[in-house]
């Protein structure tokens, strides 16, 4: 754009034909007529830049809403655990109370009392170290979204039911990678600046007022002119540079096909933990049905006699453990599919 500036100030001046010294006062005006396209070419490298720190902006939220997700249901499989844990704690109660009973009759001794007994320890050290766990959980939780420490917080929820069909995953709008593909375009511009920093300038310019130190200040003076500046010789400046920019370009190519290569690495991996997930999962249903019938028969039996008290223990332990290995497999089911949907970039679970 065109500038115009107010000036003034005191000139002292010693020229072959004589010396004067005086104030000065103008308005200058310029004007830019021609600069080798580097003003437009400026405005685009600005966009650029701009473009890239909401990249980078957009990466960081990605990569905070997966944190927050996985701490939110690893909170979630804590409680619920701590739930299951609480029915087995149940169950094995009131098998110790036949337990009793069976002793008290003269069926069986007191070792089988005491099984029940060691088992709700183990139950109840293991609801310590889950409820250690949740609060652990729930501390990062509330540090990552800027929660005071020393509010309340609970987690409620169920775990969503993902989709067993898996589709294919769009990376092409990943903000990492667009960031990267955005910062070649940036060393392209800049190689491009480079070049136009050499072509010719034509400036337009104009002085009205006191220009020269004379004695009075009545004389109203004027100056309009245009200047055109060729550079000649910078003593091999713009070559080293656009060696520079050449060598930043190839780093740059380096570490984008790195990262492109990482992502596809990665969505392989997903896919395949996303199979096995899905087959441990159909394992675990059929090992869940098993031990119900299992327990149901294996107490019938222990009232009979027939069985002791650490089949039935044994039992309860095989129930309990595949209904926690449920809650295992929802969890890492779905921070899979939250890390497959940030790796796309769409709104995740």
């Amino acid at each position: 754009k065109p500038t115009l500036y107010a000036r003034g100030g005191f000139i002292s001046e010693k020229t072959m034909d004589e010396d004067r010294a005086g104030p000065v006062a103008t308005l200058e005006g310029r004007w830019n007529v021609y600069r080798g396209g580097r003003d437009e070419l400026a405005r685009q490298l600005s966009d650029s830049e701009l473009k890239s720190v909401n990249l980078e902006l957009a990466a960081r939220i990605q990569i905070l809403k997966f944190e927050v997700q996985t701490l939110f249901y690893q909170s979630l499989a804590a409680a619920q655990k701590k739930t299951l844990l609480r029915e087995e704690l149940a169950s094995n109660e009131l098998q110790r109370k036949v337990a009793r009973k069976r002793a008290a009759s003269g069926v069986a001794t007191g070792a089988d009392e005491l099984e029940f007994d060691l088992r709700g320890q183990e139950i109840q050290s293991m609801l310590k170290t889950l409820e250690s766990e949740e609060q652990k959980n729930l501390i990062s939780l509330k540090n990552v979204v800027r929660i005071p420490l020393t509010d309340s917080v609970t987690v409620k929820g169920e775990f969503p039911k993902i989709e067993s069909n898996s589709s294919s995953i769009d990376v092409g709008s990943n903000p990492s990678l667009l960031k990267l593909q955005n910062n070649l375009e940036i060393l392209a511009q800049e190689k491009t600046r480079i070049n136009l920093a050499y072509k010719p300038e034509v400036d337009a310019f104009a002085n009205v007022g006191k220009i020269y130190p004379t004695e009075t200040l009545k004389k109203i003076e004027s100056v309009i002119g245009i200047i055109v500046s060729i550079p000649l010789y910078d003593g091999f400046q713009q070559r080293s540079a656009q060696e520079l920019s050449r060598l930043a370009q190839e780093r740059a190519q380096i570490d984008f096909q790195k990262v492109q290569s990482d992502i596809a690495a990665l969505v392989q991996a997903i896919e395949v933990e996303r199979k096995e997930i899905e087959l441990l999962r159909d394992i675990n249903e059929k090992r869940l049905s098993y031990a119900q019938k299992y327990l149901k028969v294996t107490a019938q039996e222990y009232d009979r006699g027939v069985k002791n008290s650490p089949d039935v223990v044994g039992a309860l332990e095989h129930l309990f453990a595949s209904r926690m290995r449920r809650i295992d497999l929802a969890l890492q089911s779905v921070v899979l599919s939250s890390k497959r949907l940030s790796l796309s970039n769409v709104n995740g679970i």
